[in-house]
């Protein structure tokens, strides 16, 4: 592991926190009737991505938007199922 991954892991988190900010100010979700989709699997995307590609870089981005999004709700979380009121 090199400085530069190190960096796109630290560029990951902030742009989970900037993704988070923006969500909540402008309640921008992905959500269906059942289900909200979380903005961490913008991250395992860009992982898959990146393994397919071979781009560490990606890789690294991918996997701080979900060390980001972890840290914040302190759970590992995708998909939610929407529970009824």
């Amino acid at each position: 592991m090199n400085y530069e991954t190190i960096l796109w892991v630290l560029f990951g988190v902030l742009a989970d926190f900037i993704f988070a900010f923006i969500g909540n100010k402008k309640k921008l979700r992905l959500k269906t009737k059942r289900f909200m989709i979380h903005h961490s699997v913008y991250g395992l995307l860009l992982m898959v991505l990146g393994l397919i590609f071979f781009q560490e870089s990606l890789i690294a981005f991918g996997f701080g938007i979900v060390v980001g999004h972890t840290a914040r709700l302190k759970k590992l979380i995708f998909i939610e199922k929407i529970r009824k009121r």
